[in-house]
């Protein structure tokens, strides 16, 4: 008796049958909708956080630029003193000297000097207001 097939499933069990997967795969489709959703809103807040972080990286370069006396960056490969773009060169073919790259080595000794002439006067102000 155990190895038998039951009876045939009637008509209400056919229906019962049809509206439980109905259910199911009303379930699954909600579950679905809220994951991407979650998906989406996680996504959102990285890409969000992720340009938080390129803004402050940026605002953090354009004031130590700023307290060099230069002018903000305008691409990759422009020139930190003069801000001439060097078309035709990576910025690992231009001229560099500390943090800064150039265009020629003109500017990197112009730069030099504004740079010494900066940190003088700098040492200057100190010692005369200490003295």
């Amino acid at each position: 008796e155990r190895g038998k097939v039951g009876p045939p499933l009637s008509d209400q069990d056919l229906v019962e049958k049809k509206n439980k997967a109905a259910e199911k795969k009303k379930r699954q489709k909600a579950r679905a909708k809220i994951k991407k959703a979650e998906e989406r809103a996680r996504i959102d807040l990285e890409t969000k956080l992720k340009n938080e972080e390129q803004a402050r990286i940026q605002a953090e370069a354009d004031a130590k630029r700023f307290r060099a006396g230069l002018a903000p960056k305008k691409a990759e490969n422009a020139c930190d003193y003069c801000g001439m773009l060097c078309k035709g060169r990576r910025r690992n073919q231009m001229f560099a000297r500390l943090e800064y790259v150039y265009c020629t080595t003109v500017c990197v000794k112009k730069h030099q000097r504004d740079l010494m002439a900066a940190a003088a006067t700098a040492r200057f102000t100190t010692n005369k207001t200490n003295t």
